[in-house]
């Protein structure tokens, strides 16, 4: 993977996860 991907797509995922991981925590609560 060339660096370039990497930095168009690290933002990408970081925000997915943090949604994912809030979503899972209002679920719980």
């Amino acid at each position: 993977m060339s660096p370039e991907i990497v930095q168009k797509h690290l933002p990408v995922l970081l925000h997915l996860f943090q949604e994912s991981e809030y979503g899972h925590r209002s679920v719980q609560q």
